[in-house]
């Protein structure tokens, strides 16, 4: 799907979602990053749940997109600390999982520890869309139709240059992972 910069940004960079991604892989990290600000967000990055508990306790974020396995505190763990932590404000954050294992004990699994959904990796643009469509308001909600209904309307064209880009991408993601002896996308 080609994205078209004036149309398709539901924000401006005044009143940009902030987005956090808790990620501990570097390659992860940059790939969600680059399609996140792509779409005209904002994003922060935390590499383990220690450091994202923190962050949500000193920032204010419109969603936070959490791995399920990480170092120092998991994803599961992260998540219930956060929600304790908002109780006592009396705030919802929408944290989504980031999860390689998209099988369905594993994603009630995200439910249970209070994640809203879950993305499977390697996550595409499209489902992003979607889940920032469904968790994050706009200011000017009333007026503006939804991104994901515009990629869904009939003149949206798809460009086969951005499909063969995806593509590229994740073969460059396996070559890595294939030198690093892993996965490149965990």
């Amino acid at each position: 799907v080609k994205l078209n910069p004036e149309k398709d940004k539901k924000w401006t960079s005044e009143n940009s979602p902030l987005i956090l991604i808790v990620e501990d892989n570097l390659t992860n990290q940059m790939v969600l990053r680059k399609q996140i600000e792509q779409l005209g967000l904002q994003v922060e990055i935390a590499k383990d749940g220690q450091k994202a508990l923190e962050s949500v306790k000193n920032n204010r974020f419109d969603l936070v997109l959490m791995d399920c396995q990480m170092p120092v505190m998991d994803g599961y763990e992260t998540t219930r600390q956060i929600r304790l932590w908002e109780n006592t404000y009396k705030q919802h954050t929408p944290i989504i999982a980031l999860t390689a294992n998209a099988m369905s004990d594993n994603l009630q699994k995200c439910l249970d520890a209070g994640m809203d959904g879950y993305l499977s990796k390697p996550v595409r643009r499209n489902e992003l869309l979607k889940i920032f469509n469904e968790h994050i308001s706009s200011p000017s909600a009333q007026e503006q139709t939804s991104v994901l209904e515009e990629f869904s309307s009939s003149d949206i064209t798809f460009n086969r240059q951005n499909e063969e880009e995806n593509r590229s991408i994740d073969e460059r993601l396996q070559v890595l992972g294939d030198e690093c002896g892993t996965e490149a996308i965990q």
